[in-house]
């Protein structure tokens, strides 16, 4: 007959923080950090971009003589 046996693992939740980190804080931590540097880096790209797009539609209303300096 087969027994299953139990093993003596604490679960993560119950692991001595180590500086007051927890497993799952550093794991929520981590990712929070990698959502930011690619967000960041998608909005960097985006922002020049707009910047772009709003010198290029400011040199034609310039040129076409809508806008004034």
């Amino acid at each position: 007959m087969l027994t299953s046996v139990r093993g003596t693992l604490a679960p993560p939740s119950t692991v001595v923080p180590l500086l007051g980190v927890t497993p799952e804080m550093a794991l929520v931590g981590l990712g929070v950090v990698l959502v930011v540097l690619l967000v960041g880096r998608v909005l960097l790209k985006m922002a020049w971009r707009l910047v772009l797009v709003a010198l290029v539609v400011a040199a034609a209303l310039y040129g076409f003589g809508v806008l004034s300096v």
